[in-house]
């Protein structure tokens, strides 16, 4: 582990408008439930058992910070 490098990347999951209403309508057809709003919709697809489920979904991502990590925050996600 000595000399290994840690970065952390912070950002945020969003789906735009119009896929989430595609995506909604593509799991009511399928009879499956659909996602209440737009804005907590990725977070629930991400949080899904079946790995399809995100990938069907038009998410996007939008970095907010990625830098070197501390030694210290290594540390603890190692212990996770």
């Amino acid at each position: 582990m000595a000399g290994r490098k840690s970065i952390e990347i912070r950002g945020e999951v969003y789906m735009e408008r119009a896929a989430f209403f595609a995506f909604n309508a593509e799991r009511a057809a399928a009879g499956e439930q659909v996602f209440a709003n737009p804005a907590i919709s990725p977070a629930g697809s991400l949080r899904q058992l079946d790995p399809a489920v995100p990938r069907n979904a038009a998410l996007n991502f939008s970095l907010m910070l990625g830098r070197k990590t501390s030694a210290a925050f290594a540390r603890a996600s190692r212990r996770r």
